[in-house]
């Protein structure tokens, strides 16, 4: 296993989790969302993200996760399936024409995950 993605709910303890298991494991952390100089960003400290934003993380994380996955093995909140995933959810219809359109150069140049853990967990316990 090269590549392991945690997917869950926004307080559900993602960054917790990869943050934990990089500590006292063997794998190299990528957080949720990257900045131009690949350095971590808290959602909390973005202003009116757009999915532009976020598809521009997901592109700068594969960099990352390029560069590293020839030393060690990678924990990374969330990755590109995501942010396909929560656009569909909107009811933009224009934006989930882009999505479905972008979705297809996802799957053609994004890598997938080995691994995929979903923390069906509720964020207020």
């Amino acid at each position: 296993m090269e590549y392991i993605v945690v997917e869950g709910l926004p307080g559900s303890g993602k960054s917790t989790l990869t943050k934990d298991l990089a500590v006292h494991s063997e794998l190299e952390r990528i957080g949720e969302i990257i900045s131009p100089n690949y350095k971590e960003v808290l959602i909390a400290d973005v202003k009116s993200p757009t999915l532009q934003y976020f598809i521009n993380s997901d592109e700068r994380k594969m960099k990352l996760l390029n560069r590293l996955t020839n030393k060690k093995p990678v924990i990374s909140d969330r990755c590109h399936l995501s942010t396909v995933a929560y656009t569909m959810c909107t009811e933009n219809e224009d934006l989930i024409k882009k999505v479905k359109t972008w979705s297809k150069f996802f799957v053609k140049r994004f890598r997938s995950p080995d691994l995929f853990i979903y923390l069906d967990i509720n964020p207020k316990i």
